[in-house]
């Protein structure tokens, strides 16, 4: 299957608010986050700092040219010290699961972007910790660093996230 990775132009932020409210719908079994009055989350509202600010991005994945998920990477670490990049979001819609699209998206995300990266995770998505220490491991011969209920990481339910660091790629960009 043809997996794209693209970049989502400012003027489609309305495309990733509506994927966002999947996202934290799916979300909240884990974190408990709560819609506001107007059946909004509050992270949808905070979209606009993936094209504002320097090492944030916004992508579609796309899957044989229809919308399959997004990733929103940053440069906001929880205990990567001298890191390049970390996943701040990713997300791949049911019909798209196991069949190797979310897989490949992020791998040519870091192939995208190489250098040191860190990927949290809710300890309660035990799915997403499976997800990314695989595709991690496949990337990363050399290994890649697991750190389980890290004090670093700490959710705003009061969970300690999981971190994955890894060296993606020949270096730095």
């Amino acid at each position: 299957m043809n997996v794209e990775v693209l970049p989502i132009p400012y003027g489609e932020m309305q495309v990733l608010r509506n994927l966002v409210k999947l996202y934290c719908h799916e979300w909240s079994q884990y974190n408990g986050i709560d819609m506001d009055d107007k059946g909004e989350y509050a992270f949808e509202k905070r979209l606009d700092v993936f094209w504002n600010k320097a090492r944030h991005f916004a992508f579609y994945i796309k899957a044989e040219g229809k919308l399959a998920g997004f990733a929103l990477l940053d440069d906001d670490f929880d205990y990567v010290e001298d890191g390049d990049h970390a996943m701040s979001e990713f997300f791949v819609l049911h019909k798209y699961r196991r069949d190797g699209i979310g897989s490949a998206a992020a791998k040519e995300i870091f192939r995208m972007f190489p250098g040191k990266w860190e990927i949290k995770m809710h300890p309660r998505n035990t799915a997403s910790i499976k997800f990314w220490r695989n595709v991690v491991g496949e990337l990363s011969p050399g290994g890649y660093t697991f750190i389980e209920q890290c004090e670093k990481a700490r959710y705003g339910d009061g969970n300690l996230g999981s971190i994955i660091e890894f060296e993606s790629g020949l270096g730095r960009p």
